[in-house]
């Protein structure tokens, strides 16, 4: 299990996309991108690295539900490669997300009834 601060954001933070721009409001409630620590030496620590604002945008998306998980996630993984991420590190981003985000997802579902 992670464990992770909550903490929002203290500025809008946006990526553009080659279709759209996406965006997480001032306020969201993030918790940066969910690395277990083993490959911390390999991907990063969850609050730095170019793909914390991919995972800023993912958990706007995962408390609003404004959009379904699955769309969340893939635009999560394109917001990683937009920023450098190696495709293959990329994909393998994606594929834990899309295998433990559940949890998450329903916890934003409970957020964003309150």
């Amino acid at each position: 299990m992670l464990l992770r601060q909550l903490q929002p954001l203290i500025a809008l933070v946006a990526f553009k996309m080659k279709s759209d721009t996406q965006t997480a409001p001032k306020g969201t409630i993030i918790d940066g991108a969910s690395i277990p620590k083993a490959l911390h030496t390999h991907i990063g620590h969850p609050m730095t690295g170019c793909y914390v604002r991919a995972a800023c945008i993912h958990d706007h998306h995962y408390g609003t539900h404004h959009i379904d998980r699955k769309r969340a996630d893939q635009i999560f993984e394109a917001g990683l490669i937009e920023c450098g991420v190696t495709k293959m590190d990329a994909a393998l981003m994606y594929s834990m997300l899309r295998a433990c985000g559940g949890p998450a997802w329903k916890s934003g579902m409970e957020r964003a009834r309150k």
